[in-house]
């Protein structure tokens, strides 16, 4: 059997196709607010910590198994029949994320192509769709540089209480149309249409021919928005109001670190950030070339990713110091044995052993600190809102429908897997959880070269028990 899936031209498009997966809102939009209620910079310590025992060892084992086989999520499973729905739920996983973070991108189009116009829309309160209540930044810093705040600032801030900005209407009457609630849906948006149409369309084109374009593509993906995050920081510094807005979040606030609720959202914030469980990295890893080093890629793309984290959380906050000079307000008013084999392929492919402290990371800290999460998160559970408004119930029920869609073949799989074996209950049990006779490299050197490897163990261990 010869690999037919091909492979990446070289590691760098894998690298960048990586970046690309890992790097994305979690970092931009996610993590600068969950760093701000925090506890700022003191956040850095219970995400760089889970960063590194939940992080590490999850990635590590995702991107060594389908690298071995040259399986992606779908069908690396063989390994442990009896949990091969966790590969159809993180399909299922992939292709509602992808549907979600299509239509960010069609609202980031729609901004894009407004931005062109000679006077930016968001920036003033004159368009159609404008309300009495719209005013802009530049009127509310005239209006508090204006008025006594001692005598006047309460009766101030009780008219200001239904006010918006200009940002905040182009966002919710033009952009969205929004309605009064999600039982009333509106009308289409013909302009939004156009941009999804759009973003699909651009990627259909960067997967057309799998590796072969999407490789090339990650170069310019994957790169741009450093450029921008850059461009906005160099920007955003030159604003009055930067430097606290910079400080705001950097300081430490020691106190946080007591709450059990910021580990909780540092170790929640590690598979946001990183792209952890769903599959998308472990497919990019199913292209890589036998005898890639990943240890060596997934110690970068996690450094690469808290590093991006904070200094995303950089650019956002020199900004929002920026809005609060400007506003004159506070800116809180403006975010062991399924490990030996893991070893074993590990070694077969780069010639390097796995170190004790991997095989207590995957083997121990890791699956208390995933079970730490789970917790964490049923705990921390509350019903969804906007703004002020509740949901409706049947609302919240198509919401966990969508949810538990990625969760069914977990149990359908096991549950067909187990039927299939023979024996009593713990025969089969036993059985499931053994690898599948097609489980090996897909390339035919590098299966000789494992069968080799498995020869020298056999018979060293059996000189061993002798």
């Amino acid at each position: 059997m010869t690999n037919v899936r091909g492979n990446w031209k070289n590691w760098y498009e894998f690298l960048f196709s990586s970046i690309g997966c890992v790097v994305g809102l979690g970092n931009i939009w996610r993590f600068p607010y969950v760093c701000y209620k925090n506890g700022g910079g003191a956040f850095m310590i219970p995400y760089f910590i889970f960063l590194f025992i939940l992080g590490i060892p999850v990635m590590f084992t995702e991107l060594t198994y389908s690298q071995w086989s040259n399986l992606g999520p779908g069908r690396v499973w063989i390994c442990c029949p009896l949990f091969r729905g966790i590969g159809f739920g993180m399909i299922c996983l992939t292709g509602i994320v992808s549907i979600y973070y299509n239509v960010i991108l069609a609202w980031a189009l729609y901004y894009l192509v407004n931005s062109f116009y000679p006077t930016i829309p968001w920036s003033t309160c004159t368009n159609d769709y404008n309300t009495e209540h719209c005013y802009t930044r530049i009127q509310q810093t005239y209006l508090n540089m204006s008025i006594n705040t001692t005598v006047l600032s309460p009766i101030v801030n009780a008219l200001n209480i239904s006010r918006k900005t200009a940002t905040e209407e182009f966002w919710e009457n033009k952009v969205l149309e929004i309605t009064n609630g999600i039982g009333t849906p509106g009308v289409i948006r013909w302009q939004l249409v156009l941009c999804l149409l759009a973003a699909w369309g651009i990627a259909f084109l960067c997967l057309i021919k799998g590796i072969e374009t999407s490789g090339k593509v990650v170069y310019v993906a994957a790169t741009v928005p450093y450029v921008f995050l850059t461009i906005l920081l160099i920007r955003g510094l030159l604003f009055d109001g930067a430097t606290e807005g910079l400080l705001y979040f950097v300081t430490p606030r020691w106190e946080q670190l007591w709450k059990f609720s910021t580990w909780g959202d540092a170790a929640v914030q590690i598979f946001y950030s990183a792209g952890l469980g769903w599959g998308g990295v472990a497919t990019l890893a199913s292209y890589n070339n036998f005898h890639n080093n990943t240890q060596r890629d997934v110690i970068i793309l996690l450094v690469l990713d808290g590093l991006t984290s904070f200094f995303a959380g950089c650019v956002i906050f020199v900004t929002l110091g920026f809005m609060a000079k400007q506003s004159g307000v506070h800116i809180d008013d403006v975010v062991a044995q399924g490990i030996n084999r893991l070893g074993k392929d590990f070694e077969m492919m780069t010639g390097k052993s796995l170190g004790i402290l991997w095989k207590i990371g995957i083997g121990l800290t890791t699956p208390f600190a995933l079970l730490f999460v789970w917790i964490f998160s049923l705990v921390q559970h509350s019903p969804v809102t906007y703004g002020d408004q509740t949901y409706p119930k049947w609302s919240i029920g198509i919401g966990w429908t969508i949810a538990l869609i990625s969760l069914v073949p977990i149990p359908v799989g096991m549950g067909y897997t187990l039927m299939k074996e023979k024996g009593n209950i713990f025969e089969r049990l036993r059985d499931s959880v053994k690898p599948l006779p097609s489980w090996r490299p897909a390339n035919d050197d590098d299966h000789n070269d494992n069968a080799e490897l498995e020869k020298l163990n056999y018979v060293s261990e059996k000189e061993t028990f002798a």
